[in-house]
């Protein structure tokens, strides 16, 4: 754990790692997330999820933030939308990548959405 990131209670680290257990504490009842493969930043699933199960919870104007691998490992992303074939996303790590597709697989997902 030496070269892992100490995560705040704010739910990032000062790197951009995200603190899931920080995120399950500062939940309220109005807001219900649900998980899609594993949390953890370490290890990656062996599946990959077709984006098309991003669709449904898109139409539904959910928050979804997913899991792919960078250059270095894993990373998430919120999607924001969807034109065509093409998945919009803010990367709070990379300007430059504004496509899902900038990435390739997804390898987890995260819906929120309020009850």
């Amino acid at each position: 754990m030496k070269d892992r990131e100490k995560v705040t209670d704010g739910g990032f680290g000062s790197k951009g790692s995200v603190g899931w257990a920080a995120i399950e504490k500062h939940k309220t009842n109005q807001i219900k997330i649900e998980y899609f493969g594993t949390k953890e930043d370490d290890h990656f699933n062996l599946i990959s999820y077709p984006t098309s199960n991003l669709d449904k919870y898109l139409a539904d104007c959910k928050l979804v933030i997913v899991r792919v691998k960078n250059e270095a490992r894993s990373h998430w992303v919120l999607v924001t939308g969807k034109e065509g074939d093409q998945y919009n996303i803010v990367d709070p790590g990379y300007k430059n990548k504004h496509f899902l597709s900038d990435y390739g697989d997804i390898y987890s997902y995260v819906v929120v959405e309020k009850r």
